[in-house]
Protein backbone atom coordinates (compact mmCIF):
# COMPACT_ATOMS: atom_id res chain seq x y z
CA UNK A 1 0.00 0.00 0.00
CA UNK A 2 2.86 2.37 0.79
CA UNK A 3 4.35 1.77 -2.67
CA UNK A 4 1.11 2.77 -4.41
CA UNK A 5 0.90 5.91 -2.29
CA UNK A 6 4.41 6.88 -3.32
CA UNK A 7 3.57 6.42 -7.01
CA UNK A 8 0.45 8.56 -6.71
CA UNK A 9 2.34 11.31 -4.90
CA UNK A 10 4.96 11.33 -7.63
CA UNK A 11 2.35 11.76 -10.33
CA UNK A 12 0.47 14.41 -8.39
CA UNK A 13 3.67 16.39 -7.92
CA UNK A 14 4.11 16.71 -11.70
CA UNK A 15 0.46 16.66 -12.70
CA UNK A 16 0.32 20.23 -14.00
CA UNK A 17 3.42 20.08 -16.19
CA UNK A 18 2.51 16.61 -17.49
CA UNK A 19 -0.96 17.75 -18.51
CA UNK A 20 0.47 20.85 -20.21
CA UNK A 21 2.93 18.68 -22.12
CA UNK A 22 0.18 16.23 -23.09
CA UNK A 23 -1.99 19.04 -24.44
CA UNK A 24 0.92 20.50 -26.41
CA UNK A 25 1.62 17.13 -28.05
CA UNK A 26 -2.10 16.72 -28.75
CA UNK A 27 -2.01 19.93 -30.80
CA UNK A 28 0.44 18.25 -33.19
CA UNK A 29 -1.85 15.25 -33.72
CA UNK A 30 -5.07 14.76 -35.64
CA UNK A 31 -8.43 15.17 -33.92
CA UNK A 32 -8.87 11.40 -33.64
CA UNK A 33 -5.46 10.72 -32.09
CA UNK A 34 -5.39 10.14 -28.34
CA UNK A 35 -2.40 11.26 -26.25
CA UNK A 36 -2.04 9.61 -22.83
CA UNK A 37 0.38 9.65 -19.89
CA UNK A 38 1.09 6.23 -18.37
CA UNK A 39 3.04 4.70 -15.52
CA UNK A 40 5.24 1.76 -16.48
CA UNK A 41 6.88 -0.59 -13.98
CA UNK A 42 10.43 -1.26 -15.14
CA UNK A 43 13.26 -3.39 -13.79
CA UNK A 44 13.50 -3.64 -9.97
CA UNK A 45 10.00 -2.20 -9.62
CA UNK A 46 11.10 1.30 -10.67
CA UNK A 47 8.15 3.30 -12.02
CA UNK A 48 8.73 5.39 -15.17
CA UNK A 49 6.42 7.92 -16.79
CA UNK A 50 5.65 7.45 -20.47
CA UNK A 51 3.53 8.95 -23.22
CA UNK A 52 1.65 7.17 -26.00
CA UNK A 53 -0.01 8.66 -29.07
CA UNK A 54 -2.71 6.23 -30.12
CA UNK A 55 -3.64 6.82 -33.74
CA UNK A 56 -7.05 5.74 -34.99
CA UNK A 57 -6.95 2.38 -36.76
CA UNK A 58 -3.40 1.56 -35.52
CA UNK A 59 -3.23 -1.42 -33.13
CA UNK A 60 -0.06 -0.37 -31.28
CA UNK A 61 1.74 2.82 -30.34
CA UNK A 62 5.33 3.34 -29.16
CA UNK A 63 5.79 4.28 -25.50
CA UNK A 64 8.05 7.31 -25.12
CA UNK A 65 9.65 7.69 -21.68
CA UNK A 66 9.31 11.22 -20.38
CA UNK A 67 12.08 11.62 -17.80
CA UNK A 68 14.64 13.16 -20.21
CA UNK A 69 12.01 15.56 -21.59
CA UNK A 70 10.96 16.62 -18.08
CA UNK A 71 14.61 17.32 -17.25
CA UNK A 72 14.89 19.36 -20.41
CA UNK A 73 11.83 21.40 -19.41
CA UNK A 74 13.32 22.02 -15.97
CA UNK A 75 16.47 23.28 -17.66
CA UNK A 76 14.50 25.86 -19.62
CA UNK A 77 13.55 24.21 -22.91
CA UNK A 78 10.27 25.58 -24.26
CA UNK A 79 7.31 23.24 -23.90
CA UNK A 80 6.47 23.65 -27.61
CA UNK A 81 9.97 22.49 -28.59
CA UNK A 82 9.76 19.56 -26.17
CA UNK A 83 6.41 18.48 -27.60
CA UNK A 84 7.81 18.60 -31.13
CA UNK A 85 10.73 16.38 -30.08
CA UNK A 86 8.36 13.82 -28.56
CA UNK A 87 6.15 13.81 -31.65
CA UNK A 88 9.19 13.36 -33.93
CA UNK A 89 10.29 10.29 -31.92
CA UNK A 90 6.76 8.90 -32.14
CA UNK A 91 6.72 9.27 -35.93
CA UNK A 92 10.10 7.59 -36.27
CA UNK A 93 9.29 4.66 -33.97
CA UNK A 94 5.75 4.07 -35.21
CA UNK A 95 6.74 1.95 -38.21
CA UNK A 96 9.00 -0.24 -36.08
CA UNK A 97 6.22 -0.86 -33.56
CA UNK A 98 3.76 -1.81 -36.32
CA UNK A 99 6.24 -4.24 -37.85
CA UNK A 100 6.84 -5.76 -34.42
CA UNK A 101 3.10 -6.18 -33.82
CA UNK A 102 2.65 -7.92 -37.17
CA UNK A 103 5.49 -10.38 -36.51
CA UNK A 104 5.19 -10.89 -32.77
CA UNK A 105 2.61 -13.68 -32.87
CA UNK A 106 4.42 -15.70 -35.52
CA UNK A 107 6.66 -18.16 -33.69
CA UNK A 108 8.75 -18.95 -36.77
CA UNK A 109 9.73 -15.25 -37.01
CA UNK A 110 10.16 -14.71 -33.27
CA UNK A 111 12.45 -17.67 -32.64
CA UNK A 112 15.48 -15.91 -34.15
CA UNK A 113 14.92 -12.81 -32.00
CA UNK A 114 14.45 -14.27 -28.50
CA UNK A 115 17.20 -13.20 -26.08
CA UNK A 116 17.71 -13.39 -22.31
CA UNK A 117 18.44 -10.61 -19.83
CA UNK A 118 19.70 -10.93 -16.25
CA UNK A 119 17.74 -9.26 -13.41
CA UNK A 120 17.46 -9.39 -9.63
CA UNK A 121 15.07 -12.12 -8.51
CA UNK A 122 13.70 -10.57 -5.31
CA UNK A 123 13.29 -7.02 -6.61
CA UNK A 124 11.21 -8.30 -9.54
CA UNK A 125 9.04 -10.89 -7.77
CA UNK A 126 5.77 -9.19 -8.68
CA UNK A 127 6.40 -8.80 -12.40
CA UNK A 128 8.00 -12.24 -12.64
CA UNK A 129 4.65 -13.79 -11.70
CA UNK A 130 3.53 -13.01 -15.26
CA UNK A 131 6.75 -14.02 -17.05
CA UNK A 132 8.77 -17.16 -17.78
CA UNK A 133 12.20 -17.04 -16.14
CA UNK A 134 15.05 -19.21 -14.92
CA UNK A 135 16.69 -18.77 -11.50
CA UNK A 136 20.44 -18.17 -11.68
CA UNK A 137 22.74 -18.40 -8.65
CA UNK A 138 19.89 -18.22 -6.09
CA UNK A 139 19.03 -14.50 -6.31
CA UNK A 140 19.19 -13.72 -10.04
CA UNK A 141 16.70 -14.46 -12.80
CA UNK A 142 17.15 -14.79 -16.55
CA UNK A 143 14.07 -13.31 -18.24
CA UNK A 144 13.25 -13.49 -21.92
CA UNK A 145 12.59 -10.76 -24.46
CA UNK A 146 12.12 -10.38 -28.19
CA UNK A 147 14.70 -8.10 -29.83
CA UNK A 148 13.21 -5.94 -32.57
CA UNK A 149 15.67 -3.17 -33.22
CA UNK A 150 19.27 -2.10 -32.59
CA UNK A 151 20.14 1.33 -33.95
CA UNK A 152 21.39 4.78 -32.91
CA UNK A 153 18.13 5.33 -31.02
CA UNK A 154 18.84 2.35 -28.80
CA UNK A 155 17.66 -1.21 -28.42
CA UNK A 156 13.96 -2.05 -28.64
CA UNK A 157 12.77 -5.21 -26.89
CA UNK A 158 9.45 -6.69 -25.83
CA UNK A 159 9.41 -8.73 -22.62
CA UNK A 160 7.96 -12.22 -23.07
CA UNK A 161 5.04 -13.15 -20.80
CA UNK A 162 3.33 -16.43 -20.02
CA UNK A 163 0.49 -15.58 -22.40
CA UNK A 164 2.93 -15.27 -25.30
CA UNK A 165 4.30 -18.75 -24.66
CA UNK A 166 0.79 -20.17 -24.70
CA UNK A 167 0.08 -18.45 -28.00
CA UNK A 168 3.30 -19.79 -29.55
CA UNK A 169 2.67 -23.21 -27.94
CA UNK A 170 6.18 -23.50 -26.53
CA UNK A 171 7.67 -23.96 -23.06
CA UNK A 172 10.41 -22.27 -21.05
CA UNK A 173 13.04 -24.82 -22.12
CA UNK A 174 12.41 -23.86 -25.75
CA UNK A 175 12.81 -20.17 -24.90
CA UNK A 176 16.07 -20.97 -23.10
CA UNK A 177 17.32 -22.85 -26.15
CA UNK A 178 16.41 -20.02 -28.53
CA UNK A 179 17.87 -17.33 -26.26
CA UNK A 180 21.04 -19.33 -25.67
CA UNK A 181 21.62 -19.42 -29.40
CA UNK A 182 20.59 -15.83 -30.20
CA UNK A 183 21.95 -13.70 -27.34
CA UNK A 184 25.68 -14.43 -27.78
CA UNK A 185 25.30 -13.95 -31.55
CA UNK A 186 23.41 -10.66 -31.38
CA UNK A 187 25.29 -9.29 -28.33
CA UNK A 188 28.89 -10.57 -28.66
CA UNK A 189 30.84 -10.79 -25.42
CA UNK A 190 33.53 -8.25 -24.55
CA UNK A 191 36.19 -8.80 -21.86
CA UNK A 192 38.52 -5.96 -20.88
CA UNK A 193 40.89 -5.27 -18.05
CA UNK A 194 39.71 -2.55 -15.71
CA UNK A 195 42.79 -0.59 -16.73
CA UNK A 196 41.63 -0.58 -20.36
CA UNK A 197 38.12 0.51 -19.34
CA UNK A 198 39.50 3.38 -17.27
CA UNK A 199 41.80 4.33 -20.15
CA UNK A 200 38.83 4.48 -22.54
CA UNK A 201 36.84 6.63 -20.12
CA UNK A 202 39.77 9.00 -19.57
CA UNK A 203 40.41 9.24 -23.31
CA UNK A 204 36.73 10.02 -23.96
CA UNK A 205 36.70 12.78 -21.37
CA UNK A 206 39.95 14.31 -22.65
CA UNK A 207 38.78 14.23 -26.27
CA UNK A 208 35.57 16.01 -25.25
CA UNK A 209 37.83 18.72 -23.86
CA UNK A 210 39.76 18.89 -27.12
CA UNK A 211 42.83 16.96 -25.91
CA UNK A 212 44.03 14.17 -28.23
CA UNK A 213 47.03 11.90 -27.61
CA UNK A 214 48.63 9.23 -29.79
CA UNK A 215 49.10 5.69 -28.45
CA UNK A 216 52.74 6.30 -27.47
CA UNK A 217 51.73 9.32 -25.38
CA UNK A 218 48.92 7.29 -23.77
CA UNK A 219 51.37 4.53 -22.83
CA UNK A 220 53.73 7.02 -21.20
CA UNK A 221 50.85 8.64 -19.32
CA UNK A 222 49.60 5.28 -18.02
CA UNK A 223 53.11 4.09 -17.09
CA UNK A 224 53.52 7.24 -15.01
CA UNK A 225 50.12 6.68 -13.42
CA UNK A 226 50.85 3.03 -12.57
CA UNK A 227 54.13 3.85 -10.87
CA UNK A 228 52.47 6.31 -8.51
CA UNK A 229 50.71 3.69 -6.41
CA UNK A 230 51.24 -0.06 -6.08
CA UNK A 231 47.69 -0.50 -4.82
CA UNK A 232 46.14 0.89 -8.00
CA UNK A 233 48.55 -1.14 -10.11
CA UNK A 234 47.45 -4.30 -8.28
CA UNK A 235 43.73 -3.62 -8.74
CA UNK A 236 43.96 -2.60 -12.38
CA UNK A 237 46.07 -5.60 -13.37
CA UNK A 238 43.82 -8.13 -11.63
CA UNK A 239 40.25 -6.90 -12.18
CA UNK A 240 38.38 -7.41 -15.44
CA UNK A 241 35.08 -6.24 -16.94
CA UNK A 242 32.65 -8.59 -18.68
CA UNK A 243 29.91 -7.09 -20.86
CA UNK A 244 28.76 -7.15 -24.49
CA UNK A 245 29.59 -5.05 -27.52
CA UNK A 246 26.71 -2.65 -26.85
CA UNK A 247 27.23 -2.27 -23.07
CA UNK A 248 23.51 -2.97 -22.68
CA UNK A 249 22.23 -5.86 -20.53
CA UNK A 250 25.82 -7.08 -20.65
CA UNK A 251 25.73 -8.91 -17.31
CA UNK A 252 23.85 -11.69 -19.08
CA UNK A 253 27.14 -12.58 -20.82
CA UNK A 254 27.96 -14.73 -17.78
CA UNK A 255 25.29 -17.11 -19.13
CA UNK A 256 26.95 -17.55 -22.52
CA UNK A 257 28.19 -21.10 -23.09
CA UNK A 258 31.85 -21.61 -22.19
CA UNK A 259 32.51 -17.91 -21.41
CA UNK A 260 33.25 -18.22 -17.68
CA UNK A 261 34.97 -21.57 -18.20
CA UNK A 262 37.31 -20.12 -20.82
CA UNK A 263 38.12 -17.09 -18.66
CA UNK A 264 38.84 -19.26 -15.61
CA UNK A 265 41.21 -21.40 -17.66
CA UNK A 266 43.08 -18.36 -18.94
CA UNK A 267 43.43 -16.86 -15.46
CA UNK A 268 44.30 -20.21 -13.91
CA UNK A 269 41.76 -20.31 -11.06
CA UNK A 270 38.20 -19.89 -9.85
CA UNK A 271 36.51 -16.53 -10.42
CA UNK A 272 34.93 -14.11 -7.97
CA UNK A 273 32.23 -12.11 -9.76
CA UNK A 274 30.99 -8.67 -8.68
CA UNK A 275 27.66 -7.49 -10.12
CA UNK A 276 28.49 -3.98 -11.31
CA UNK A 277 25.01 -3.52 -12.88
CA UNK A 278 22.63 -5.23 -15.29
CA UNK A 279 24.98 -3.99 -18.01
CA UNK A 280 28.26 -5.50 -16.81
CA UNK A 281 30.03 -7.51 -14.12
CA UNK A 282 33.55 -7.30 -12.72
CA UNK A 283 35.56 -10.43 -12.02
CA UNK A 284 38.93 -11.53 -10.67
CA UNK A 285 40.71 -14.70 -9.66
CA UNK A 286 39.50 -15.86 -6.28
CA UNK A 287 43.08 -16.03 -5.02
CA UNK A 288 43.57 -12.31 -5.68
CA UNK A 289 40.68 -10.94 -3.64
CA UNK A 290 41.02 -8.58 -0.68
CA UNK A 291 39.05 -9.21 2.53
CA UNK A 292 35.67 -10.65 1.49
CA UNK A 293 33.47 -8.59 3.82
CA UNK A 294 35.18 -5.37 2.72
CA UNK A 295 34.52 -6.24 -0.92
CA UNK A 296 30.88 -7.11 -0.19
CA UNK A 297 30.39 -3.71 1.47
CA UNK A 298 31.93 -1.97 -1.54
CA UNK A 299 29.39 -3.65 -3.83
CA UNK A 300 26.51 -2.54 -1.61
CA UNK A 301 27.75 1.04 -1.38
CA UNK A 302 28.31 1.33 -5.13
CA UNK A 303 24.81 -0.02 -5.82
CA UNK A 304 23.34 2.42 -3.33
CA UNK A 305 25.18 5.56 -4.41
CA UNK A 306 26.44 5.11 -7.99
CA UNK A 307 24.08 2.77 -9.88
CA UNK A 308 20.63 3.83 -11.07
CA UNK A 309 17.92 1.95 -9.12
CA UNK A 310 16.57 0.29 -12.28
CA UNK A 311 20.08 -0.90 -13.23
CA UNK A 312 21.08 -2.58 -9.93
CA UNK A 313 21.68 -6.30 -10.39
CA UNK A 314 22.53 -7.58 -6.91
CA UNK A 315 24.38 -6.84 -3.67
CA UNK A 316 25.72 -10.40 -3.63
CA UNK A 317 29.05 -11.77 -4.78
CA UNK A 318 29.25 -14.91 -6.92
CA UNK A 319 31.78 -17.67 -7.34
CA UNK A 320 32.48 -19.58 -10.53
CA UNK A 321 34.32 -22.87 -10.10
CA UNK A 322 36.20 -23.96 -13.18
CA UNK A 323 36.71 -27.44 -11.75
CA UNK A 324 33.02 -28.41 -11.81
CA UNK A 325 31.74 -25.58 -14.09
CA UNK A 326 29.40 -24.23 -11.39
CA UNK A 327 28.11 -20.72 -10.61
CA UNK A 328 26.73 -19.85 -7.18
CA UNK A 329 26.03 -16.99 -4.79
CA UNK A 330 28.66 -16.59 -2.09
CA UNK A 331 27.60 -15.88 1.48
CA UNK A 332 30.93 -16.55 3.19
CA UNK A 333 34.08 -17.16 1.18
CA UNK A 334 35.69 -19.08 4.00
CA UNK A 335 33.00 -21.76 3.47
CA UNK A 336 32.98 -21.60 -0.32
Amino acid sequence: MMENKEKTTRLDGQKEILEALRQEVQKLCTVDDKVEIQEMVKNNGVVKLGMTIQEQGKPVSPLIYLEPYLRSLNEGTAIEETAQSIYAVHRKCRGQELAAANEFFQAELVREKVIYQLVNLEKNREILETMPYRVIGEDLAAVFAVLWEKDDMGIMTIKIKQEHMRYWQIDEDTLWEWAGRNTPRRFPVIVKSLEDVLKDLLKEQMEKSGIRLNEEAWDKLLDSHRSQTKEKEFIQSKVYVLTNRYNTWGASAILYPEVLKTIAQKLGGDLLILPSSIHEVLFMRRENIPEYHVLAEVVKEVNKKEVLPEEVLSDSLYLYSGKDDSFCRVVDLSKA
